[in-house]
């Protein structure tokens, strides 16, 4: 398995993509990298966002939607 960072040392959009199209490899981002391009954070390099708009290969661990609803819970029952 390879993994990249996608973060803020993006490597370049164009080499990422090319290893998506030949090898058919999916993009998982983790929780920070997902929060941080839905609120346009300045953490979030431009190229990192940009490969995640320009690419449909891009995939979920079972790990973020747990966390994610941790977190909602955690949120929601400090309300209360």
């Amino acid at each position: 398995m390879l993994q990249l960072e996608i973060k803020s040392d993006a490597p370049d959009l164009e080499i990422v993509q090319n290893l998506v199209r030949v090898y058919g490899m999916k993009i998982i981002l983790d929780t920070h990298t997902f929060l941080w391009f839905i609120n346009d954070s300045p953490e979030l390099s431009n190229s990192a966002a940009e490969l995640i708009e320009s690419d449909e290969s891009i995939s979920f661990s079972y790990c973020f939607f747990v966390k994610i609803c941790i977190s909602c819970f955690y949120i929601c029952s400090s309300l209360f």
